[in-house]
């Protein structure tokens, strides 16, 4: 006789896995989640906010940001400074309105460091242009003797070090002096070639190491001391298969070491210990990654970390050689699992043309888009502009209009100038710098009105009911939230991968979590929970009741 079994998952602690088959999900894992964050403990998952424009016009002409860094003088004042096509602006206002201090400089994306010089703070910068430069707050100027060509720097031992500009050399300045190299003030030191890359892709400081990386290995150079460095014949090695292919991606996690984007994945990495590729359950996203893009322009992914959110985001590309998603990463504590989570920010509708149901023609400018529908396969090239036809996932024959306020750049700052409170903040590939994480739409103009919907989703893991071979026909899903203000969720069972029937849970203003529930329908072995808004949301537990079937002989 058909019994009626009722399931939970209680948790979205460890978030996103697309990998797993279904019997292998952990109990706090789901198969997607999509403008969404994990709570700290674990316990609810909340939309992500939205995104706002600094300021009413476009820098240069609205070329693409190619860098971006919060900057203080020496007498404290904030200076947000970007890199859009071949100027450098800054803002002292919070990004309200911009100066131009330089131009005529190679369009390429930036390495920004910032070294103590004497009683001023040096902005260092270099992009593989023939010279590399500083900023001191009020002058521009070429940094001197330096070698030309210099691709990445890092501040380490109170030098400035330098590479990318000749083979596996590395160099570093006098300390506290970046206009002098020479020996016997300046080092030179050589990365072992044992991996056979004769090409440096990154530096970066940690602790007390200074990391080395290749495309396929990651060494180091240990130093001890304010004005002294111990530098061996060569870099010794952390890894003869692990490097980076994005140094824009390397930063630190808070007191948890440092991530990057290295050819398989997003690393982890602590001193002492070994290389983690931390986003293995989401290698079926991380595969549809452009990464033919990403090595014909290795400065395309950019990253940041977000103190408030113990969050690090990294922008990649994968529809476009654009960057259209940001995978975000929680590293693990001794409170709570790591946790990932997939954003994608002021995406543009798509222009639709499709065969409906009735053999019609149709047309649609909605702009619903699944997760799946960006990893296509183009029909033709690219046309000026950066519009393209694509064919997606469900067959439709699609137009969609480039992209162009995706993060080119990434950066954190202190836009209140006294809350110390960091934001994170987006460049584009439109000349525009946009706020992060505030508001409820994206892309919304400077003063929060207008913007784009953002799409929340989640797949829960799948509901098997403990019987993993046997059919279960869904009956009733029941979904706790909390939320601010009246909000929507639309529920429907995956029954096998195949979309059921929707149904609209209404949920009005409450402190307290309230729960919902909807009769769906739906028969399968696999019975994940599909939910989606746009409005502000906060999902906690759902139960899905299913009637297990008998098994057939």
């Amino acid at each position: 006789m058909a019994r009626i079994a009722q399931e939970t998952q209680a948790t979205f602690a460890r978030g996103m896995n697309d990998t797993a088959a279904p019997s292998e999900y952990l109990a706090d894992e789901c198969e997607l989640l999509l403008n969404g964050r994990v709570s700290f403990d674990g316990q609810t998952v909340e939309r992500r906010g939205g995104s706002e424009k600094l300021h009413g016009s476009a820098l240069d002409s609205g070329s693409e940001t190619f860098g971006a860094i919060e900057y203080h003088k020496a007498d404290g004042t904030q200076q947000l400074v970007v890199f859009a096509g071949d100027k450098m602006l800054t803002s002292e206002n919070g990004g309200a309105t911009w100066t131009q201090r330089a131009t005529s400089l190679t369009e390429s994306h930036w390495s920004l460091v910032i070294m103590r010089e004497g009683a001023n703070n040096v902005l260092c910068c270099a992009n593989g242009g023939t010279s590399s430069y500083q900023w001191n707050g009020t002058a521009w100027a070429v940094i001197a003797n330096i070698p030309n060509n210099v691709k990445y720097l890092a501040v380490f031992g109170n030098r400035l070090w330098a590479t990318g500009h000749s083979g596996v050399d590395v160099v570093a300045s006098k300390v506290g002096d970046i206009d002098t190299w020479a020996t016997p003030d300046g080092l030179t030191v050589k990365a072992q070639t044992h991996d056979g890359d004769a090409e440096m892709t990154g530096l970066f400081q940690l602790g007390s190491v200074l990391l080395i990386f290749k495309r396929e290995s990651t060494g180091y150079i240990e130093g001890y001391g304010f004005n002294t460095l111990e530098v061996e014949a060569g870099a010794r090695g952390i890894s003869r298969s692990v490097g980076c292919v994005a140094h824009r991606t390397i930063k630190a996690v808070g007191n948890q070491g440092v991530c990057w984007l290295s050819k398989r994945g997003v690393e982890h990495y602590q001193v002492g210990g070994e290389i983690t590729l931390v986003t293995r359950p989401i290698q079926n996203f991380m595969d549809g990654i452009n990464w033919s893009a990403l090595n014909g322009a290795p400065g395309i992914p950019v990253s940041i970390y977000w103190p408030q959110k113990h969050e690090y985001i990294c922008a990649v590309p994968v529809a476009t050689s654009q960057n259209d998603y940001m995978i975000g990463y929680r590293p693990p504590s001794a409170e709570r699992p790591p946790a990932l989570m997939l954003h994608q920010y002021i995406a543009t509708d798509d222009d639709t043309i499709f065969i409906d149901t009735d053999g019609y023609l149709g047309h649609s400018t909605s702009g619903d888009r699944e997760l799946g529908d960006t990893l296509f396969g183009y029909l033709g090239t690219t046309p000026t502009g950066g519009q393209y036809m694509k064919i997606a996932t469900e067959g439709y024959l699609a137009f969609a209009a480039a992209q162009t306020g995706n993060p080119a750049s990434l950066f954190v700052a202190d836009l209140s100038g006294a809350a110390l409170v960091a934001t994170p903040i987006s460049c584009g590939y439109d000349g525009f710098v946009r706020q992060m994480e505030t508001g409820d739409t994206d892309n919304a103009v400077a003063g929060g009105t207008g913007g784009a919907t953002i799409n929340f989703k989640i797949i829960t893991r799948p509901f098997l009911f403990q019987q993993p071979l046997r059919d279960k026909k869904a009956r009733v899903v029941r979904v706790s939230s909390q939320q601010r203000a009246t909000s929507e969720i639309v529920v429907k069972v995956k029954a096998d991968g195949t979309d059921k029937t929707s149904h609209t849970l209404s949920y009005g203003i409450a402190t307290k979590p309230a729960t919902k529930k909807a009769r769906v329908n739906g028969k399968g072995v696999s019975l994940p929970i599909e939910m989606t808004s746009s409005d502000a949301v906060k999902i906690g537990a759902v139960e899905l009741a299913a009637v297990i079937q008998r098994e057939s002989w």
